[in-house]
């Protein structure tokens, strides 16, 4: 079983495995954000901040 997510970068659905686990890193293939998984249930992200 999969679930999806929307990237908070650029809002495109991203689907995301039934086994992913909180800390994991994920990439959106549509413009590159790293998006964490913060939190299960309810599934919670966080848009990955590139510190420069």
């Amino acid at each position: 079983m999969s679930n999806s997510l929307k990237c908070p970068d650029c809002e495109i659905e991203i689907q995301i495995s039934a086994n992913v686990k909180v800390g994991q890193i994920l990439d959106c293939e549509n413009c590159g954000a790293e998006i964490e998984i913060r939190n299960l249930h309810p599934i919670e992200i966080e848009l990955v901040e590139d510190e420069k």
